[in-house]
């Protein structure tokens, strides 16, 4: 019976620490090379990378065959099945969101809050994206939050750095506590225990986070000029974080697969709040608008609405003059 076979993973295969966690790294750095070096689709570097690691199990760690490919069956089965449809429920609510005006009308009333891209990107980048984290995970803040602040006036790229440098804290949590579920699933230590230890060590990332997002957009000077929105989204993320994540160690029942979501509800709130009754910046900082490139003259001096072809010149040749 091929399923009754046992195998424990040897984590020196080569004798050598180094050399082993070298090999063990060649499936991240295949898909890292293939993805950036290469430019190839995710999905082809993704298989490339898959393969990667059934060949490093089975060559170098010993890993059976068989039992290596059925364990790759299981991760992308689980992949899609938890994860996948969690992330398809959210997108199909975006989209419907979209279609019938609704994510315009979210868009704005966050925009409204302030005009200050260094609160707006607090408030969509690090408040909303961990709502999005919490609803769905798998990039989806980044994707979403990514398009409401290039809607705003930020930079595509620096809206995608700016979603993802927020999403350091929230993503322990994932998509209704994934993540840890999977890893209370390997290890067989209870997901509640996983829960207090993230919940001790990441409110003070999240406290941190939002000074170090905004510092990627402006200097020192600048961030610091809105400290008390740093303060106030970040610190009530945090406490909201701790609440929700080790309830259950103090009487209360297991809540903390809604962290993210309660965490990220409880500072876009507080935050709202103190934007409209207590506090407001002095002076509205936005990014630069990009200079457009002007548009390329017409090919072969084809007429286009409203255009005239242009004349060639040509060098006048001179005559012999009569003696």
């Amino acid at each position: 019976m091929p399923f009754a076979v046992a195998y424990v993973q040897d984590l020196d295969p080569l004798g050598s620490r180094a050399l082993s966690t070298l090999v063990a790294a060649l499936p991240v750095v295949v898909l890292f090379y293939l993805l950036v070096g290469r430019r190839w689709l995710a999905s082809w570097a993704g298989a490339a990378g898959a393969a990667t690691a059934v060949l490093v199990a089975w060559v170098v760690y010993r890993m059976p065959l068989d039992m290596a490919s059925w364990a790759f069956v299981h991760g992308a089965v689980f992949g899609l099945l938890p994860i996948g449809w969690t992330v398809f429920g959210a997108m199909l609510l975006y989209n419907v969101t979209v279609e019938t005006g609704q994510f315009a009308i979210i868009r704005r009333s966050i925009g409204t809050l302030s005009g200050d891209a260094r609160v707006q990107a607090v408030l969509i980048g690090f408040a909303f994206g961990a709502f999005m984290e919490g609803a769905a995970g798998a990039g989806s803040p980044v994707a979403i939050c990514g398009a409401m602040l290039v809607g705003l006036g930020v930079p595509p790229f620096r809206a995608a750095v700016i979603c993802l440098i927020a999403n350091t804290s929230p993503v322990c949590y994932g998509g209704l506590g994934v993540p840890i579920l999977t890893l209370s699933s390997v290890t067989g230590i209870s997901g509640d225990t996983i829960s207090v230890m993230c919940g001790h060590q990441l409110p003070l990332l999240s406290c941190l986070i939002p000074l170090y997002m905004v510092k990627t957009m402006c200097t020192w000077r600048q961030t610091l000029a809105v400290w008390p929105a740093l303060a106030v989204g970040g610190g009530s993320f945090g406490l909201a974080q701790f609440f929700f994540a080790t309830a259950h160690a103090y009487g209360l029942p297991p809540i903390w697969p809604l962290t993210d979501i309660c965490g990220a509800i409880v500072s876009m709130a507080s935050l709202a709040l103190f934007l409209k009754f207590v506090w407001r910046p002095k002076d509205e900082w936005k990014f630069a608008p990009e200079p457009h490139p002007p548009a390329p003259p017409p090919r072969g001096g084809a007429r286009g609405p409203g255009l005239t072809r242009t004349p060639r010149w040509r060098p006048r040749r001179s005559r012999p003059r009569p003696s």
